[in-house]
């Protein structure tokens, strides 16, 4: 009866020795390999053998030393960027080793357009983006005083752009005026303005008009417009003003007017879009 326990017990001491034998073999994670700025990423030291770990020592971007076996990090510059780790065992033995981590800027996104008639884009200043990193204003895609025509579409441009300022974007699309025909007369607005402002804590937009008829008739009085007002024209139809739509990156359109003619032809004026994909900003 004897034997069997005798080499139950063996085996239980050996176990300890033998996993204190083991070689030393350095490893460490990190929490993310591809984050943005700002964001906290958490280094581990991993390590096995050795008669376990002594101390680990981590080395970040600027050559400052942290001694532990996490590591809490923010890097503040995009880019591909290395934090060291050396790695001293019970058994004194060391070792070193480097994680490589992509940092992203954070990208303001911002768009917009004069006219869209059917499936026809006028004066687009296409995407805006620009990296968070940016310190002074960036107007891109500017078009001023332009004149448009499509078809029997009549509209004047008077600003149409996309700036970035203060981790913020700003897309505004103004037209002086814009005339869309209709089967039974025409829809007329001056003075369109539409505006979008998003920043890290969300997005605002604004759409104002001087002026809304159809044929002679004012549509609405002059000055801003509730979000998404409906408005139906005789014959069918009908005017949506101040259109308000989420967009990627917790952006937001406004389109200051969108005419549905009643053959279902659609035409927007002064659509503004603005948005940002990656948001480490404080809110």
């Amino acid at each position: 009866m004897s034997r069997p326990l005798l080499v139950v017990l063996a085996v239980a001491f050996v176990a300890p020795f033998a996993h204190a034998d083991a070689a030393p073999e350095q490893s460490a994670t990190a929490s993310s390999y591809d984050l943005v700025l700002n964001e906290p990423v958490t280094f581990t030291d991993t390590s096995t053998g050795g008669g376990g770990v002594a101390e680990s020592r981590w080395t970040d971007v600027d050559g400052r030393e942290h001694v532990g076996a996490t590591f809490v990090y923010r890097f503040a510059f995009a880019g591909n960027h290395e934090v060291g780790l050396r790695t001293t065992f019970v058994n004194g033995a060391e070792a070193t080793m480097t994680l490589r981590v992509l940092v992203r800027a954070p990208i303001l996104r911002g768009h917009a357009v004069a006219v869209r008639h059917g499936g026809t884009t006028m004066a687009d200043t296409g995407e805006v983006a620009v990296s968070g990193q940016t310190t002074v204003s960036d107007s891109v895609g500017e078009v001023r005083n332009g004149a448009l025509r499509v078809a029997a579409l009549d509209a004047e441009v008077v600003t149409l752009d996309a700036i970035t300022r203060d981790a913020r974007t700003l897309a505004r699309a103004d037209a002086g005026f814009v005339h869309v025909p209709h089967p039974l007369g025409s829809f007329r607005a001056t003075g369109v303005e539409s505006e979008v402002i998003a920043g890290c804590s969300g997005a605002s937009g604004v759409a104002r008009f001087s002026q809304l008829r159809f044929n002679d008739a004012p549509l609405v009085p002059r000055g801003e417009v509730a979000p998404n007002t409906r408005l139906a024209l005789p014959g069918g139809g009908e005017v949506v003003l101040n259109v308000q739509e989420a967009t990627p990156y917790g952006g937001l359109s406004v389109t200051a007017l969108r005419v549905v003619d009643p053959d279902g032809g659609v035409t927007e004026v002064a659509r503004a879009e603005g948005g940002v994909e990656h948001c480490p900003f404080p809110t």
